[in-house]
């Protein structure tokens, strides 16, 4: 029985000792398999952060495109306003007798023609103009007369010249030949500063948007690469491995080998990494080529001619280029109104960038042990492996330009431009849209350049900017609503205003507000600035407000808020950081932040989205307007459009935290969308299965077929 019994208990000893190897060897086994999940979370994590970044810059690329539409459409044209003292709110745009540069839409009420917009400075609205001649009628105007009219000729009286009579006579002669010279002097300079005022806002625009270019595709370069890099510029994997070996047992540690850890990243693979510039094909650019009309007044001595001209027409102004070197010492504006550079230049005109639906971001992580179990200490060790796979989802980089992504295309399908238009005097010939231009997320934007696909591109009426401020929008800035929201400020102010009010102390508006590109390295602003009343202590309160119209104009609004993940705090989430770490993006010069933010001026670095609104709502839009004006976002938590943690398998948008936040972050949380409970703006992560990725996906959008990702993981042997 003794013996018995002893053999017994090493049997049971030896089933004793396996049941403990092998609990031992699944909790490490689970272990692993945790920690790699959070690795992979953790990368994933970090690809939604670049994701989220480019995001917010791609939103303030389309905000700097508004700027430039607004000024144009509605600073531009102020002139056109009215033909008396007493102007209506808003220029007429629909079959004016007197606009014969006009182009043809049709929609469901039937076919309408329009005036084409066309910038002229020769009003009383600006102060530049203003001064030009003392003598000049306070309310003089060019701008409001028909697009190719011709003043009647001053006459200049021959009168007899008797003793009687001699010298009235000659007072009234030299009175004509002085207000003769007068008019032909403010004719022939008021197109100087028209071409002044595009050449300036488009510069502005072009530098702004250059910043924000070189900053994404750095982004973009860390974020396709084989061995992808954080926001940061640090490695991921580093960063994974980090957080695998913090989670790991005892055990699991003792023979962890990070060497052995492989970081599969989904971006790197199927041509998505690929392009001109690395991650263009996950990534590319919306080139486009604003065309802007300035007014061409012409004075041969005794009258004024009126006609329009493109930006890069500046020689046919009276006096040529040497004319314009007044308000372009430097030749910059000149260079960047005369052609669109390179396909490549940081400075090329630009609608942002779009997210290949085909390229899906996500991570795979790999990662082996070989603990060794008390009741197996000889022999070989058994070998665990985990695999993990995460993805960032639930935000939004920003539209297509069309609504539809062919599979193996390497950008969204291409839209047919407008019908080429005819050159007439500097201006187009009718045109109408092209039959698919319904096919256009935004059909209001000027036309997508497409490098490579050969022929001049011909400016047309089609090319001015213009925006949707909702879905569906046909209107945008053609709407008056639209226009009227900040006319107040110049009716009511701008034009009562005397020219001699001294250097600062006249409302109106000042053509040297518009070139902050000379200052932008250093300030980071386009918005309206005067340097010289900035040196002289304070801005003066009609360029304060001033920035508060422009600050609104841009303010988000429904359209922006359907296709852009947008960031209410990006002040503390992007700026802040890029400003401690300026090689972040490689870019010399100061971080942008939002528009409306200078980061010269204390009081305004902290300017972002969140203030932009606050603009709309306290006086940056015409309080008639804003009831009407439906377009406009109100609150910051309106921003708060991505997903939002709802249940463990609940995947959608919940309504109840959809644009609401129930408890805001405190003000230094590093938090996108600055919510600590309620939604969230941006991207999210979620653990997938690979079975999800190597699937069949529908993300093309109308019309496309389903089909697979252009870079699914594949199966265990090849990860």
């Amino acid at each position: 029985m003794s013996v018995f019994l002893a053999l017994v208990f090493q049997v049971l000893f030896v089933f004793f000792a396996m049941v403990i190897n092998i609990g031992l060897l699944v909790h490490d086994k689970i272990n692993l398999q945790n920690s790699v999940d959070l690795g992979a979370f953790y990368a994933a994590q970090k690809q939604a952060e670049i994701l989220n970044e480019i995001a917010h810059l791609n939103y303030q690329i389309r905000q700097d495109y508004k700027l430039l539409a607004w000024r144009y459409w509605v600073l531009g044209t102020l002139g056109r306003d009215a033909q008396t003292n007493n102007p209506p709110p808003v220029r007429v745009v629909t079959n004016r007798p007197d606009a014969p540069r006009i182009y043809t839409t049709t929609g469901p009420t039937g076919t309408t023609q329009e005036e084409v917009p066309v910038a002229c400075l020769a009003t009383p609205y600006w102060w530049e103009f203003a001064i030009l001649s003392p003598n000049r009628p306070p309310n003089e105007n060019y701008c409001w007369h028909p697009y190719t009219w011709t003043s009647p000729a001053i006459p200049v009286p021959s009168v007899p010249m008797t003793p009687a009579t001699v010298g009235a006579n000659i007072f009234a002669q030299i009175f004509a030949q002085q207000s003769q010279a007068n008019y032909t002097m403010s004719c022939n300079e008021a197109s100087p500063l028209s071409w002044a005022f595009v050449a300036a806002i488009l510069t502005d625009y072009k530098y702004s948007v250059a910043y924000k270019k070189k900053a994404i595709q750095k982004l973009r370069e860390n974020l396709v690469s084989a061995d992808p890099l954080d926001r940061d510029g640090r490695s991921i994997r580093d960063g994974a491995i980090a957080t695998i070996e913090k989670n790991l047992t005892e055990s699991n540690v003792s023979s962890f080998d990070p060497a052995s850890v492989q970081l599969l990243n989904g971006l790197s693979r199927g041509g998505c990494e690929g392009g001109s510039t690395p991650g263009e094909n996950t990534l590319p650019e919306i080139l486009t080529a604003p065309g802007l009309y300035f007014a061409l007044l012409t004075g041969n001595g005794t009258t004024c001619s009126f006609s329009t001209r493109f930006q890069t027409e500046f020689q046919s102004v009276q006096g040529g280029a040497a004319a314009v070197v007044r308000w372009d010492p430097s030749g910059v504006m000149r260079q960047l109104v005369s052609n669109e550079p390179q396909a490549s230049s940081e400075y090329h005109s630009t609608l942002g960038f779009e997210k290949n639906p085909w390229c899906m971001a996500y991570v795979g992580l790999k990662a082996s042990t070989s603990p060794r179990k008390p009741f197996a200490p000889f022999g070989r060790s058994v070998n665990l492996e985990a695999r993990a796979f995460a993805q960032p989802f639930g935000g939004r980089v920003g539209p297509w330009y069309s609504k539809r992504w062919t599979r193996l295309a390497l950008m969204s399908d291409p839209v047919a431009p407008p019908t080429a238009s005819v050159q007439v005097n500097g201006g187009p010939a009718p045109l109408n849209p092209a039959p698919n231009q319904d096919l256009r997320t935004d059909p209001l934007t000027s036309p997508r350049l497409i490098p490579g696909s050969g022929g001049a591109y011909v400016y047309s009426s089609y090319s001015i900017p213009n925006f949707s401020r909702f879905p569906g929008d046909r209107l945008g800035l053609r709407s008056q609503l639209a226009q009227q929201s900040a006319r107040s400020y110049f009716t009511n102010t701008a034009a009562n205003s005397p020219a001699s009010a001294g250097q600062f102390g006249d409302n109106r508006v000042r053509l040297n507000w518009f070139y902050g590109y000379s200052l932008i390295n250093t300030a980071a602003d386009t918005l309206a600035y005067d340097p010289v009343a900035a040196a002289s202590g304070t801005l003066p309160p009609p360029l304060l407000q001033f920035r508060q119209h422009e600050a609104s104009a841009i303010a988000p609004d429904l359209f922006d808020i359907t296709y852009y993940s947008i960031d209410p705090a990006a002040d503390k989430n992007y700026v802040e950081v890029a400003r401690l770490n300026p090689a972040r993006y490689g870019i010399a010069g100061a971080p942008m932040g939002d528009l409306g933010s200078r980061q010269d001026v204390q009081l305004l670095r902290e300017y972002n989205i969140s203030s932009q609104i606050q603009s709309v709502n306290s006086g940056g839009v015409n309080p008639g307007v804003l009831t009407a004006a439906y377009w406009f976002v109100r609150k910051w938590d309106h921003l708060l459009t991505g997903w939002a943690p709802h249940r463990a398998t609940n995947f959608n948008f919940p309504t109840d935290r959809f644009g609401k936040c129930l408890s805001p972050a405190i003000p230094d949380a590093m938090i996108p969308g600055r919510c600590s409970a309620g939604g969230r703006t941006g991207y999210s992560v979620r653990l997938i299965a690979r079975e999800h990725l190597n699937g069949v996906w529908n993300v093309g959008g109308e019309g496309a077929q389903p089909g697979t990702l252009l870079n699914p993981p594949g199966d265990d042997s090849q990860f």
